[in-house]
């Protein structure tokens, strides 16, 4: 108030006038500046409260973000972690699985060489067992030669004491006889020896090498029993 009393002093009352309408003029246009920024202070705080209150959303918004991403960082090191589990799990399953496959494998193999060799023994002393009859035939026969031979020996030997007794000192004939009576003893005692060699025969062979034992120890006496038919 004092600055515009000295702002008028010294001037005359139309001059006064028309410097106060000017002042107030001005004055009004301030006024209405200031309003006009008064509204644009109120707008811009009530944005600026608008604003605080989207930013303070937002930041609550990346909170749990920021929450959900560590939550998901979690989750995806759990799911690494099983995935891992189940990866071991499936290999070392699929390793035992392919072990007990070897051993099924192995085991199956087994099972069919014990089957062929099984089936070898089989054969093998169906073998034996036919060779066993033809040499039980052949020793009944044997049987039967060594019965014939004892009859023919009773019968000689009763000859010779009847023809001893006829003929009373026939030197000739004594000898005669006697060297058919040894003749015959040599051939019957040949065929009880190889009767007893047949005799003890086992029924089964097991293996391959005592069939050949066995063959080799039947050809030795065969020759003997021949050679001591050749010295009869």
């Amino acid at each position: 108030m004092d600055s515009i009393q000295k702002s008028l002093e010294g001037l005359s009352l139309e001059e006064k006038v028309t410097k106060l309408v000017k002042r107030l003029a001005d004055s009004e246009e301030h006024n209405v500046k200031l309003k006009e920024k008064a509204a644009q202070v109120e707008k811009l705080t009530k944005a600026n409260s608008a604003l605080e209150k989207k930013l303070e959303k937002a930041n609550q918004i990346l909170l749990k973000t920021e929450d959900a991403k560590g939550k998901l960082e979690e989750l995806c090191r759990e799911l690494q972690r099983m995935n891992k589990q189940i990866r071991e799990d499936s290999l070392n399953k699929v390793r035992l699985l392919e072990h007990e496959r070897h051993q099924a494998v192995e085991q199956l193999r087994g099972a069919l060489k014990y089957k062929e060799k099984d089936n070898y023994w089989q054969e093998y002393n169906k073998a034996k067992d036919i060779e066993i009859k033809l040499l039980k035939t052949k020793l009944e026969a044997a049987e039967i030669l060594a019965q014939k031979s004892a009859l023919e020996k009773e019968e000689l030997t009763r000859t010779f004491v009847e023809g001893t007794a006829r003929i009373g000192g026939a030197l000739e004939n004594e000898k005669a006889l006697r060297e058919e009576v040894g003749r015959i003893l040599c051939s019957s005692n040949t065929i009880l020896i190889l009767f007893a060699i047949l005799s003890l025969m086992p029924r089964r062979i097991p293996t391959i090498e005592g069939a050949c034992l066995t063959s080799q120890f039947l050809e030795g006496s065969c020759f003997r029993t021949f050679r001591s038919i050749k010295k009869c």
